[in-house]
């Protein structure tokens, strides 16, 4: 069926999108993330009409903060990192700073992953949050399987704006017959991969020692061995 397809399509084009993330952080490649930032600010607005700006370019390393806008009041931090430590530093220095006034409905945290981080009832009690009544740990923390719900609804409701959103997903990250834009994500994924082998193989790492031809010729040599014996063979 062509919805089943084309929304199938879209999981998997956030799919690549996650693995591609964990895959060049893995190797230290972070880069990535910066990238997707500017992925994540084109998404949300045409998801939600958002008018988000990417606040990094006027102020390098915006604290606290990754992506604003003036006409809904919403901040956005847009991170790889899902741990409960990282959440908490956001949500602090965004509402000790300045720019909690002038986005007045709050920071929302954005994940770069393909599992939806929650926070636990019994922590959500936790005095910390009641410091910061703006900010929801429940509603206000977002990934990739919630974005997918979104556009999910968008084919019933709205057939326009998820062709836009899946052209806009397809132009960054398809391949093949899908691809008619750029390609930088998955050619970071690629390089990051490329140092990340460079890093176990060389000075230090975890695979210095590796000699990969005698692992791939050592039992071909020894399976000759075993195949070519001379015996004496009865014929009836």
């Amino acid at each position: 069926m062509k919805e089943m397809d084309e929304k199938m399509r879209v999981c998997l084009l956030f799919s690549q999108w996650a693995a591609a993330i964990k895959l060049s952080n893995s190797g230290g490649y972070t880069d990535i993330n910066r990238v997707s930032e500017n992925l994540a600010l084109r998404l949300l607005n045409a998801l939600f009409d958002y008018e988000l700006e990417n606040l990094n370019r006027t102020k390098g390393n915006y604290p606290g903060i990754d992506l604003g806008c003036q006409k809904t009041k919403i901040a956005f931090q847009v991170t790889s990192e899902d741990r409960l430590q990282k959440i908490k530093e956001t949500v602090k220095t965004f509402f000790g700073s300045p720019d909690s006034k002038l986005y007045s409905l709050g920071v929302r945290i954005f994940l770069l992953s393909d599992r939806k981080r929650t926070i636990k009832k019994q922590q959500q009690q936790e005095a910390f949050w009641k410091k910061y009544p703006g900010f929801d740990p429940q509603n206000h923390i977002m990934a990739f399987p919630d974005l997918m719900t979104e556009i999910e609804r968008c084919y019933s409701e709205d057939r326009p704006r998820f062709a836009n959103i899946k052209q806009l997903l397809e132009d960054e990250l398809g391949f093949g017959e899908h691809a008619s834009g750029q390609r930088q994500l998955l050619e970071q994924l690629f390089e990051g991969s490329i140092r990340y082998r460079d890093d176990l193989r060389g000075t230090g790492g975890r695979f210095r020692h590796l000699n990969i031809s005698e692992i791939i010729i050592s039992p071909t040599e020894q399976k000759k061995s075993r195949l070519f014996i001379d015996a004496p063979v009865r014929i009836d």
